[in-house]
């Protein structure tokens, strides 16, 4: 699998990244399995959808 490029805006990673300014700039290789890759998401789509956060995602 190629590896993916995660750019997420006005996020940083806090517990409470809606609050935070900047930008953060993940490169992530997908070594992990699908199921933490799966978590990843999860986790960063429950705090977007709450927020007026931009995500890209390429694979």
């Amino acid at each position: 699998m190629a590896a993916e490029i995660i750019e997420i805006k006005s996020v940083s990673l806090s517990p409470n990244p809606v609050q935070t300014g900047g930008k953060v700039k993940i490169s992530v290789g997908l070594e992990a399995n699908e199921s933490d890759v799966n978590c990843f998401y999860c986790i960063f789509s429950s705090e977007l959808e709450t927020s007026q956060v931009t995500t890209t995602a390429t694979v």
